[in-house]
């Protein structure tokens, strides 16, 4: 996995593996960094529309069998479009900088709560989905882009 819009062989990169649950309603997956440290989640992919999602989730502890769980676990989770082709992935997943500079704008609509670390949008599955339905094709919302390529 690496940041930007495309993958380039031979770049430095992380890995991050796909797994489907044991129920076949959701993804496990798990992150790996350059630095060795290894971050859990859950992935579910929805289409709105004429697009695909992946939303990215606190990993069920009681499905997955985790030796040490950092406590304590907040539920939260991250978003964003999906765009899957034969040979790679791309994720662009929801600006917290665009949500910033929307909030100071007074825009989107969206329930927030002020955290350290910024705003944290606390609205209703049925308005995220409004939104990132609206928001489709916003370069600047949906511009943390991320690709990926299997290996094999």
């Amino acid at each position: 996995m690496q940041g930007g819009a495309s993958f380039e062989h031979g770049k430095e990169s992380s890995r991050i593996v796909f797994r489907k649950s044991a129920d076949s309603t959701e993804y496990e997956v798990t992150l790996f960094d350059e630095k060795g440290k290894n971050l859990a989640l859950t992935a579910r992919m929805v289409r709105l529309g004429d697009f695909s999602f992946i939303d990215f989730g606190t990993p069920d502890a009681n499905k997955r069998k985790f030796r040490e769980i950092p406590f304590p676990t907040i539920e939260s989770h991250f978003f964003g479009r999906i765009h899957l082709d034969k040979s790679s992935v791309r994720l662009d997943l929801l600006s917290d900088d665009w949500i910033k500079e929307q909030g100071k704008a007074g825009k989107p609509k969206l329930a927030t709560v002020q955290t350290a670390d910024g705003p944290a949008i606390s609205a209703s599955t049925e308005e995220l989905r409004k939104f990132a339905l609206e928001h489709a094709e916003d370069t600047e919302a949906f511009s943390e882009p991320y690709s990926l390529s299997r290996k094999k």
